[in-house]
C-alpha cells in the first residue's frame, strides 16, 4: 500500500506502507474438512483412505524457538507433526520475513469412522504467551 501526505508547501509525499495482515501465529487452512468418506469404498480399496489425509500448517512470524504440542484431537483422526520434536522449521516467507512452520498431517483412522457426520477439534498448545492455545475444527461425513 501507499500513504500520501501533503506538506505545507504544497508538495505531495508518497510513503510505502508494508503491513502484516495476519496474526503473529496463524494456521492454514483455518479448519479441516475431510469431506465425504465412503466406508464401502474403503473396504474395497483400503488405500483410498490415504487420499483423505489433509495437511495443516501452523506459522509463527519471527518464531525462533517456537514450539507446539498437540494436546488433543478427535478420536477419528491421527495427527502427525513435522518436525516431530523441538522448534518449528524457520523459513523466509516473501513480504513477511522469517517464520517458524510446523506441518500437521490429519489422517482419518479407519477403525474409528462411523456412519454420519463426525465433528471435533484439534487443540494445540504453544509456548507463546499471547497465543497459548490454537483450536482447529475438524469434520467429515461418513457414508
Amino acid at each position: 500500500g501507499r500513504m500520501t501526505l501533503s506538506t505545507n508547501q504544497g508538495e505531495t509525499i508518497a510513503i510505502p506502507i508494508f503491513t502484516l495482515l495476519r496474526d503473529k501465529i496463524y494456521v492454514n487452512p483455518p479448519e479441516i474438512d475431510l469431506g465425504q468418506i465412503s466406508l464401502e469404498q474403503i473396504e474395497r480399496q483400503p488405500d483410498s483412505l490415504k487420499f483423505k489425509t489433509e495437511t495443516l500448517y501452523v506459522y509463527k512470524y519471527r518464531g525462533e524457538d517456537f514450539r507446539i504440542q498437540v494436546d488433543s484431537s478427535p478420536s477419528f483422526v491421527a495427527v502427525e507433526k513435522t518436525p516431530p520434536e523441538g522448534p518449528g522449521a524457520m523459513v523466509n516467507i516473501p513480504r513477511q520475513g522469517p517464520t517458524a512452520v510446523f506441518e500437521l498431517k490429519i489422517v482419518p483412522i479407519k477403525d474409528k469412522l462411523k456412519p454420519g457426520r463426525l465433528e471435533g477439534t484439534i487443540r494445540i498448545r504453544t509456548n507463546d504467551p499471547e497465543f497459548p492455545e490454537l483450536v482447529i475444527a475438524v469434520r467429515a461425513e461418513i457414508g
